[in-house]
């Protein structure tokens, strides 16, 4: 049976956050020991708490410093070069959602221009009440539309062509 979403937001009731923060803290540790096997990684969580005066750590101290040992022989670059702050993700994000915009809003001026187009084409739009800018997207669709026309006849020529020149028999009208 699945859980149910928690709100994530602060807990006001101080047995209640404690109670919250053990259960969560346990969970905690078993995924970093869950990712650390199926994945094959070095890992290593240290929680600090004001409930507890000692941090717990996993796998255990001697661990921990194994991985922080080996990631502070890293260079600063290595180091780096994979992490980020909220403010960087923000704007990895933020571009990311960008470019997706841009390549929505083109599919949507591309669908109305094609579905103007075939309006036209069936005489239940007129020309009048277009703007110059959709005269113009108009123009670059047809445009567009009669070069594949095009590039599809050529392709449809070629192949009859070739299919004519390896037929050595004779038609079907000649009969000997």
């Amino acid at each position: 049976m699945p859980k149910k979403k928690v709100k994530l937001a602060f807990v006001m009731d101080a047995a209640a956050r404690k109670a919250t923060y053990k259960k969560r803290t346990k969970s905690l540790l078993k995924k970093v020991g869950e990712v650390s096997a199926l994945c094959g990684i070095e890992a290593c969580a240290i929680i600090l708490s004001p409930y507890d005066s000692e941090p717990k750590v996993w796998p255990n101290p001697l661990g921990v410093q194994r991985v922080v040992a080996m990631f502070n022989r890293k260079n600063k670059k290595e180091q780096t070069s994979k992490m980020f702050n909220q403010e960087t993700f923000l704007r990895q994000m933020n571009s990311k959602l960008k470019r997706q915009f841009i390549n929505q809003q083109t599919e949507t001026c591309d669908k109305d221009i094609t579905l103007l187009m075939f309006e036209l084409l069936t005489c239940r739009e007129g020309l009048q009440n277009l703007t110059l800018q959709d005269l113009n997207a108009l123009c670059w669709k047809i445009e567009q539309k009669l070069s594949e026309v095009n590039a599809r006849m050529e392709t449809i020529n070629m192949a009859s062509e070739t299919a004519i020149g390896n037929d050595t028999s004779p038609p079907a009208s000649f009969k000997g």
